[in-house]
């Protein structure tokens, strides 16, 4: 069986990239950001960020493990095509960093044919990893 299941995933249309899908004006100030700073946001905004739902110690841990990617992963434009016939996508729901609206925006560009929704922010993986496990089960059935 051959399925993808993003969860709180940016997902650029063919021909486009992360900073271009991303709504006006955040792609101008994410890409400003990228050229001063490089790819390692502040602290601050990890914590708010990507770290939000998860207690203290975790955001401390996700900060000091926070190793900055390649700038290509999110300016180097898509190719279409060779994602698998069965695609889900499980929005996140207190998600600072990317809000829910835009998760589904999202979701309809992977196509999903399957949506879930959680309670958490951008990391249920690690605030309820029980209930993104019944998401992923339910996605599989």
């Amino acid at each position: 069986m051959s399925a993808l299941l993003a969860v709180s995933a940016v997902v650029p249309a063919p021909g486009r990239s992360f900073v271009t899908s991303m709504p006006f004006p955040n792609r101008l100030v994410l890409d400003l950001a990228m050229r001063v700073a490089g790819t390692r946001p502040p602290e601050a905004a990890i914590r708010q960020g990507v770290a939000g739902g998860v207690d203290a110690e975790t955001a401390g841990r996700i900060v000091a493990d926070f190793h900055p990617e390649s700038a290509g992963l999110y300016r180097d434009r898509l190719r279409g095509g060779g994602l698998p016939e069965r695609r889900g996508y499980v929005v996140t729901g207190r998600d600072a960093e990317l809000p829910a609206p835009l998760q589904r925006r999202f979701a309809g560009t992977l196509g999903a044919h399957w949506t879930g929704t959680i309670d958490t922010g951008h990391l249920p993986m690690l605030e309820a990893p029980t209930t993104l496990t019944h998401q992923i089960q339910d996605f599989l059935a």
